[in-house]
């Protein structure tokens, strides 16, 4: 038995969907690592820290033990504090 699939249909039903994304805080930061609460994280996977006084900072995940991540800025993060937000970007990197 073959079905014919609607590939247009699907595609305007989902458009316009958004898909969840996994946030966290910052819970502690240094000159060389920031310390953040973000569910799901693994060793490896890109993220971005957002504070409002400063541009958007990519990290990678260094370490995680539950919840509780250790983050490797790929630049300097000069004004990341408590609080500022943390989000996966689906992507991996390299240490």
């Amino acid at each position: 038995m073959s079905r014919i699939v609607d590939f247009k249909a699907l595609t305007s039903a989902v458009k316009g969907v958004s898909v969840p994304v996994s946030r966290g805080r910052v819970t502690a930061a240094g000159e060389i690592v920031v310390d953040a609460e973000l569910a799901g994280a693994r060793v490896g996977m890109r993220v971005v820290i957002r504070s409002p006084d400063s541009p958007e900072i990519v990290a990678e995940v260094a370490s995680c033990d539950g919840s509780a991540v250790r983050l490797l800025p790929l630049a300097r993060a000069p004004r990341v504090g408590h609080g500022d937000q943390v989000s996966k970007t689906g992507t991996e990197g390299t240490i």
